[in-house]
């Protein structure tokens, strides 16, 4: 490892760190939401692996290159072209160093075999760390993420994404760390049952990670049978949740969801190059707008607008604040970028380090899981994602794999004989 890439290991190794669990957390704009330290962190992060990186690590030509530059630039107009330009700038500013800085570090330090068996084991640390935090503030403060993040939905998130390292290590041929992986996504799901308490969404993402790990992995049919207990006893609490008047069809969480898919189109329309901004205020859009969602006044959806400002899904939040050229752009590398994933997981290729089942299953939940919170506006969850997305092999990174070690056994031969 050259004296390069360790630096840009720290670097990339503290950030993670603090954003996995949140600490130090230093408030740099008051009056607002914004995590511009995190978003610092992730800047100078990517500043330091651009900076120290190979040249054959990043190709200017690349499409993803190029696609990353009009992301960004179209993020910035909207920045600048919004009502409140610095505030909603500083919220463009995180969003693209979390977005960018997580897929151009994978891109250049995750790009060999090693460093990507390392990342394995470092992200198995941060997970085993989450998990703790959860623990200690289940049992002090009855609230997991208490120490850690004061929103429920970026820590289960944070979890959902972090189990690639379990899932990663599901294939290893260690039998203990086999169980021990095996291990850690079923704690994974009894601790998100029994501590999240009526985060049905939530707890469904949870169970379908744990699901699909074991029936992937898993052919022994008392282990089959019991996990179709668990589901049987899962599906009669979720029945009893939903029945509750916390879910009934005027629950805010239900109606307000369902009401901005026709008003986050009524705002893109109006503003379809650059969108109104990031988390911009949308009250004055309410004027000639009759909801649609018929368990729902006016007046109560107008509440609902000034005091959660954005559309509580990434991908209408995307298209009513950045435009509709961001949220296609960015919406059509996401799907070429799963696809290519998809079809390594149906043609699989023995000489990559990371099995693609691992990268493919926290990548699928999490953007089921963004349709019900604006998961990226988070660095934390912005910058696991795109490291995921930065993971897929592609082109020449996937025969830079398979390359390199035939190249590292070839020369171990040769200082053998010699």
């Amino acid at each position: 490892m050259s004296r390069g890439e360790k630096i840009t290991w720290g670097f990339f190794a503290l950030t993670s760190m603090q954003l996995a669990f949140l600490q130090p957390q230093i408030a740099l704009v008051h009056g607002t939401r914004t995590n511009l330290f995190s978003g610092i962190l992730c800047f100078v992060t990517l500043v330091v692996a651009v900076v120290l990186a190979p040249k054959e690590a990043i190709k200017i030509k690349s499409p993803a290159f190029i696609i990353s530059c009009i992301l960004a630039a179209l993020a910035v107009i909207s920045g600048l072209c919004s009502k409140t330009p610095l505030f909603l700038s500083f919220r463009v500013f995180v969003l693209l160093a979390s977005g960018l800085g997580g897929f151009w570090c994978a891109r250049i330090l995750l790009r060999t075999p090693n460093n990507q068996r390392f990342f394995k084991y470092f992200a198995f640390f941060l997970l085993t760390g989450v998990l703790l935090i959860g623990v200690i503030g289940l049992l002090l403060k009855h609230e997991p993420y208490f120490y850690s993040d004061p929103n429920i939905h970026p820590f289960l998130n944070i979890i959902i994404l972090l189990s690639f390292a379990p899932l990663a290590f599901l294939e290893e041929t260690s039998s203990p760390l086999w169980w021990l992986s095996l291990l850690f996504l079923g704690f994974c799901f009894i601790f998100i049952i029994s501590s999240l308490s009526g985060e049905l969404s939530g707890q469904i993402f949870s169970l379908g990670i744990l699901l699909v790990a074991i029936f992937r992995i898993v052919a022994n049919f008392g282990i089959i049978l019991g996990v179709f207990l668990i589901v049987s006893l899962f599906i009669i609490f979720f029945v009893k949740q939903v029945s509750a008047d916390k879910y009934s069809k005027g629950s805010e969480s239900i109606y307000y969801r369902i009401e901005n898919f026709p008003f986050a189109w009524k705002i893109a329309k109006e503003n379809p190059w650059f969108g109104i901004g990031v988390r911009a205020p949308r009250n004055n859009f309410l004027a000639n707008y009759v909801p649609m969602y018929h368990h729902v006044t006016k007046q109560k959806f107008a509440q609902s607008v000034e005091r959660i400002v954005s559309s509580d899904n990434t991908f209408l939040t995307f298209m009513a604040g950045l435009g509709f050229p961001f949220m296609i752009i960015y919406t059509g590398s996401v799907i070429i970028l799963v696809g290519r994933l998809v079809g390594l997981y149906f043609h699989p290729d023995p000489g990559l380090p990371i099995n693609c089942f691992a990268l493919l299953l926290p990548i699928l939940a999490s953007l089921m899981y963004f349709q019900l919170f604006d998961a990226l506006l988070f660095p934390q969850i912005c910058w696991f994602f795109h490291i995921f997305l930065g993971l897929i092999p592609t082109g020449s990174r996937r025969r830079q794999a398979i390359v390199m070690p035939a190249q590292e056994s070839l020369r171990c031969g040769a200082q053998t004989s010699s």
